[in-house]
């Protein structure tokens, strides 16, 4: 993932897709299923 790439979801301007999901999973940050659970609470929010 590039820098610029993870700015900008930091930031708020993108949103979590599922490949960034199971990075993070990857990486061990937490679950790719808490991530795309949070992004589409947002999304309905």
């Amino acid at each position: 993932m590039s820098r610029v790439a993870l700015s900008r979801v930091l930031y708020g301007k993108a949103g979590i897709s599922p490949d960034l999901a199971l990075c993070l999973e990857t990486v061990g940050v937490s679950t790719a299923q808490f991530w795309i659970n949070l992004q589409a609470n947002y999304e309905l929010w």
